[in-house]
């Protein structure tokens, strides 16, 4: 949680299976967070965000077994950066967890046909709560205003 407080810009990054936790990381970092930046689909745009992301940056990326290649190349790039990396992977001997400075693991193997995300969704949970302990003044106004809006389209 204070890597992602520190950090100037924050990155959030899952595809295909990890997609819809990117997802949600990003809404609830965005609530807490200005510049945060969300995506799951794997195209250009991607790299051409990811561009400018340096040392004072936080890249979070979410990957399971099959790894993504793009996942791990935007890995890549934020080693080549100095970017700080926040990993949530299957394993610790995920190529994710590879010079991370933060590594959450959490098990997604399922007896059915497709692995369940239950332990990362807990997890993005858990750092998201971690992270509210640090709201400060401006934080709650943000909050605030974010919520009067959400009341007025009636989005709960």
């Amino acid at each position: 949680a204070e890597l992602l407080r520190d950090s100037e810009h924050i990155f959030v990054a899952g595809f295909r299976g990890a997609a819809p936790a990117a997802c949600y990381l990003g809404v609830l970092l965005s609530q807490y967070l200005a510049h945060v930046e969300y995506v799951s689909k794997a195209d250009s745009s991607c790299l051409e965000s990811f561009l400018s992301y340096g040392n004072k940056d936080c890249a979070v990326l979410i990957g399971t077994e099959r790894y993504s290649k793009m996942t791990c190349t935007l890995a890549d790039m934020a080693r080549n950066t100095g970017c700080r990396i926040i990993a949530f992977v299957d394993k610790l001997t995920s190529p994710l967890a590879y010079h991370a400075d933060a590594v959450l693991v959490a098990d997604v193997s399922s007896p059915t046909a497709f692995n369940s995300y239950i332990g990362i969704f807990f997890l993005i949970e858990e750092l998201s709560n971690e992270l509210s302990r640090y709201v400060d003044t401006a934080t709650e106004e943000r909050l605030q205003r974010l919520n009067s809006y959400l009341s007025k389209l009636e989005l709960y």
